[in-house]
Formats: C-alpha cells, structure tokens, sequence
C-alpha cells in the first residue's frame, strides 16, 4: 500500500485537501462537534424530580406548578411544607398524646383484670370461712360423740363423803331425781344422800342423755335450785377436770344457812349437788372428785 500523501497547509490558512483548519475535530471532540462529556450527561443524567409540565393549554395551572416548584426548591431540602396531624395519616406525627378512644379501651381492658382480682379473694375469703366453719362442726362434732354415751353410778364412798343408806336419804333422793328429770331431758336419773359428819351432808342429782346444749342446760338446772331454796348467786365457772364439759359453782339462802351449789354438764351428762356447812372454794374440789368417781363413758 502508497504511503498517504502529506497535508500541507497553505498560507490562507486551509490544508492541502481544500479544508479548514477549524473543521477539523479538536482532541476529545467527537465528529458532530459534541464533547463525550456532554453526551455522558444526556445519558445518565436522572431525571428532574419536579419537571414541569409546559405541555397543558391552561396557562395558569402551568404558572402555579412552576411556581410551586421554585418556591420548594428555594425553600431548601429541609423544609417540611405540611404536617399530617391525622392519627391515621400516612405521615402521622406522633405527639405523645393519647386519644379518648385509646384511654377508655385501656379502662375497659383493665375492668376485667380488677374484677378478675376481686372475684378471687371473694372465692378465697369464702373458702376459708367454709374450712373455718366445717372444722368447727367436725370438731363439735366429735365432742358430741365422744361424750354422748355416758354412765353415773352412785359410788358408796366419795373422799370424806359416806353414803346415806337412811329411809330419809332415800326419800330425799327420790325427789330429787323427780325435780330434775322435770326440769331438764334425760334418759335416766340418780339421786343420793352423803354425810362426812351430822352437820355436814351433801344432795346429789344427776342424770345422763344426749344434751345438745351443755351451759344451758345446767342453767335450766340451776333454776330449780332456784326455785325450791331461792336465786343462786356468785355463779362462775370452776375447773371441769379431764371429762372437760361445764362446771359452775354459786350460793343459794336456806333456812338454816347458806347452801353452795355446784354443777356440771356436757353432752351425756348433767348433775347438781348441794352442800350444806361448806364455802365454795372447799365445795369445788369436792364436786370434780365427786364427778371423776361416779361419771363414766
């Protein structure tokens, strides 16, 4: 292949080919006259985020949206043209505050909690009232049967007590055991006269049966001492002793003397006894020896 022929340049300042200086495409300049940097631009330059529609017949309408645009972008990235105050808004603000509606479903989630809370102490309270009460009766219930079946039997001889076997104390003890099978319920009655000395005597009455109500009964008892002697006074409650029960003690008026009645009572048993020369306080003793002798079950 010739070599090319060189271009020479003429004093006018065009090149031997007939061509001017200025058409010939600078360095970095495509043929079209455009520089790669400006065709670059055309072609990964992003689009305007806010073009502006020039193609709409209404005048006015394309002023307010370019308006609106060069006011936004005078305004700089950092203002905030509108709030949304809606709660349910797709740009709501939270402000910390709580709506009526959200404060009456927080109470009503809460009424259940707190009757909930309520009805569970009630059952709890309830509960130990019923433990409270069927212990008390198993309780009852188990002193009505272990003392239910009961037996006197006089005994001949009670400490310094001596059994009158006299066609009087006889007589005495029948109406006695009359008197209180009249007064108080019982399934059989005994009666008894004891002597330590010829001033000093004591008159037992007693009786067994089922006896619901121990302490008042043996104040029912109390009351025919009451009415045969007079009222007794200084009642008050004295030791038992191991059959456990009721025990009182008291003074009543006679005719030749003060007169110290003792009694007991439980739920099989029930027995007074008189005695004449003897303050309480040397009468009790007696009476429980009296009873740990005769009373059995």
């Amino acid at each position: 292949m010739p070599d090319p022929a060189p271009t020479t340049t003429a004093p006018d300042g065009t090149a031997s080919d007939g061509t001017s200086p200025d058409a010939i495409p600078a360095k970095g300049t495509a043929p079209d006259g455009t520089t790669p940097q400006d065709t670059t631009a055309d072609a990964t330059s992003p689009a305007d985020p806010d073009p502006v529609d020039v193609s709409s017949d209404d005048s006015g309408a394309e002023k307010s949206q370019v308006s609106t645009n060069s006011s936004t972008a005078d305004e700089g990235p950092d203002h905030v043209s509108s709030i949304d105050l809606d709660p349910a808004g797709p740009n709501a603000i939270n402000l910390g505050f709580t709506s009526a509606a959200s404060d009456d479903e927080a109470a009503t989630d809460q009424k259940p909690k707190t009757r909930g809370r309520v009805r569970r102490v009630l059952i709890a309270i309830l509960l130990a009232v019923a433990i409270a009460g069927m212990t008390a009766l198993a309780f009852a219930s188990w002193r009505i049967i272990a003392q239910r079946h009961a037996l006197l039997e006089i005994q001949p001889q009670v400490g310094p007590l001596s059994l009158d076997y006299s066609s009087e104390g006889a007589v005495t003890a029948d109406y006695l055991r009359t008197a209180l099978a009249a007064e108080v319920e019982l399934d059989t009655t005994v009666g008894a006269v004891y002597r330590e000395s010829p001033e000093k005597s004591v008159l037992f009455l007693g009786g067994t049966g089922l006896i619901w109500t121990p302490a008042k009964d043996l104040d029912t008892a109390m009351d025919l001492i009451s009415d045969n002697e007079g009222s007794v006074t200084d009642l008050h409650e004295v030791d038992p002793g191991p059959l456990s029960g009721t025990m009182k003690c008291g003074v009543t008026k006679a005719s030749d003397g003060d007169l110290t009645v003792c009694g007991w009572a439980d739920h099989g048993s029930l027995a007074l006894a008189l005695f004449n020369n003897r303050p309480p306080a040397e009468a009790a003793p007696l009476m429980l020896e009296m009873r740990n002798i005769t009373e059995s079950r």
